[in-house]
């Protein structure tokens, strides 16, 4: 079997999620962070502060990518880390006042790109859009949890 790349929604994602993230990333890196990076950082500028596994499940990123991505901003000053009094395993993880610029500027940017992929698009094509992408998400979770399950 070939695949019809051009109709495959898989690959379009990707080509789209590619694109996003080479452009975006070059803005980025202006700012010292990366695409990760900022993601993380949007997460704790939206919700104040967060553990380790709020942030992995935000960003649809695996534990070792966000751990090493904190430590990371925390070498850059961007992020400060406190472990919870009543269990030491639990990361509480929140932005400083440089992290906090940092954030904004990376939502600037998002923004941008936000408003970029959606010219020409409608308003009902755009809810659509995103009512169309938080189900194949949740197709995936559910694929996941089957799998797991399974094992």
């Amino acid at each position: 079997m070939i695949l019809d790349l051009d109709e495959h929604v898989p690959f379009l994602l990707y080509r789209v999620a590619s694109k996003l993230m080479t452009e975006a990333n070059a803005e980025y890196k202006a700012l010292g962070v990366n695409t990760m990076c900022s993601r993380i950082l949007m997460v704790l500028l939206r919700d104040t502060t967060a553990k380790v596994g709020d942030l992995c499940e935000a960003t649809s990123t695996d534990q070792s990518t966000v751990s090493h991505t904190l430590i990371k901003l925390s070498r850059m000053g961007l992020i400060s880390k406190r472990r919870q009094l009543q269990d030491n395993r639990t990361v509480r993880v929140t932005l400083t006042p440089k992290g906090t610029e940092i954030a904004r500027r990376c939502t600037d940017i998002a923004v941008r790109y936000e408003e970029l992929v959606r010219r020409g698009l409608s308003h009902e094509q755009i809810e659509t859009l995103k009512t169309t992408l938080r189900q194949l998400f949740e197709n995936l979770a559910e694929f996941e949890m089957s799998t797991a399950t399974a094992d």
